[in-house]
C-alpha cells in the first residue's frame, strides 16, 4: 500500500537583499523651476526638457514648482534621451495657498544704481539689491516680470478650520 504524498509548502518570495537600495544610488532628485507663464501642461511635454534631457535617466524623481510657488507636482522620468524625455506625473498639481498675495510692484522696484552698475532690482522689504547690472530701466522691470510675478506671503490671519 502506498501513503499519498503532500505537496511541501509553498515558500513565500522573498527579496534578495541586493534588490533593496538607497534610493540616491539609484536615482537623483531634481528640483524643477518653470519659468513664469509655463504650465504643467508646458512641462509634461517631451521637448520641453530639451536642453537638459541628457543629464536625466529613467526613474529620476522631478520636484516641480515655480518662482511664484502657487502650485506643487511631482514627476517620475519614464524615459530619457539625448533631446528630450518622457515624464509621468505622481502627484499634484498642488495649489499651495501661502495667503495673502502681493505684486511684485508692491516688492520690489527698478532703480538706477551708479554708472558702472547700471540698473538693478532692489527688494523694498530690506532695500537689498536681487539682480544688478542691467543695462536699462525696461530690462530691470522685465526682470521683476518674467522672474517674479505673484509672489506669495504668509497671512496674517488664523487659518481656517
Amino acid at each position: 500500500m502506498t501513503i499519498p504524498q503532500t505537496p511541501a509548502p509553498a515558500r513565500s518570495k522573498r527579496l534578495a537583499p541586493h534588490r533593496l537600495n538607497l534610493a540616491e544610488f539609484v536615482r537623483s532628485p531634481y528640483r524643477l523651476t518653470p519659468e513664469m507663464g509655463a504650465t504643467l501642461d508646458d512641462v509634461l511635454a517631451p521637448d520641453y526638457l530639451v536642453h537638459v534631457a541628457e543629464r536625466l535617466k529613467a526613474g529620476d524623481k522631478l520636484e516641480i514648482m515655480p518662482d511664484c510657488m502657487t502650485w506643487y507636482a511631482e514627476a517620475l522620468v519614464v524615459d530619457a534621451t539625448r533631446l528630450s524625455a518622457r515624464i509621468a506625473l505622481l502627484v499634484g498639481p498642488i495649489v499651495i495657498d501661502a495667503g495673502e498675495q502681493v505684486l511684485a510692484d508692491d516688492a520690489f522696484e527698478a532703480r538706477w544704481i551708479t554708472p558702472a552698475v547700471r540698473f538693478g532690482v532692489r527688494r523694498k522689504a530690506d532695500g537689498a539689491y536681487v539682480v544688478k547690472n542691467l543695462a536699462t530701466k525696461a530690462d530691470a522691470e522685465r526682470w521683476i516680470a518674467d522672474r517674479v510675478g505673484l509672489r506669495a506671503v504668509a497671512s496674517t490671519e488664523e487659518p481656517r478650520p
